[in-house]
């Protein structure tokens, strides 16, 4: 485990960076975690930027339409019904709740606005709450509580 203990400490972290071809670093302890990303400016050259972030560290899901999009054609109509898939951003445990004790966030047939908390993986320690990113209704919940899911492994289903 590396510990930084001052500004040296991460100066350095950050010139070994900037010098080599490593293009993004997170570190991670019981603290929080420290991402540091280089950002591409001008012709192919890159400047490490970095953010340190606190749990719980609340994550939005971009919008993912599905393939199953279904066309309607009512003689000049044309309806389009599309569902966005939220997948998880990282790698830990799935839960449908804050604890054991409690509630689920959502449940199939629930209505969700934006930002609402869908469900919580935890990764390291961190709890990272993961947040709706449409309105819409749940209608469906692809894992269950305590799973260990994947990048990208599909979560919930809003339509």
């Amino acid at each position: 485990m590396i510990e930084l203990t001052d500004i040296q400490d991460l100066k350095e972290i950050l010139q070994v960076i900037n010098e080599s071809s490593i293009s993004k670093l997170e570190l991670v302890n019981n603290v929080g975690s420290l991402i540091i990303e280089k950002e591409k400016i001008g012709c192919g050259e890159h400047v490490a930027k970095g953010s340190a972030v606190v749990e719980p560290t609340p994550i939005v899901v971009n919008k993912v339409i599905g393939e199953d999009n279904n066309t309607v054609d009512n003689q000049a109509t044309e309806t389009k019904t599309s569902s966005t898939k939220v997948v998880a951003p990282l790698v830990g445990v799935f839960y449908k709740a804050a604890s054991p004790e409690s509630i689920p966030f959502i449940e199939v047939g629930q209505s969700v606005e934006v930002g609402d908390t869908l469900c919580i993986i935890e990764a390291m320690k961190i709890l990272n709450e993961i947040k709706s990113p449409v309105a819409g209704v749940v209608t469906g919940i692809h894992v269950e509580n305590g799973d260990i899911v994947e990048f990208n492994t599909l979560l919930i289903e809003i339509t």
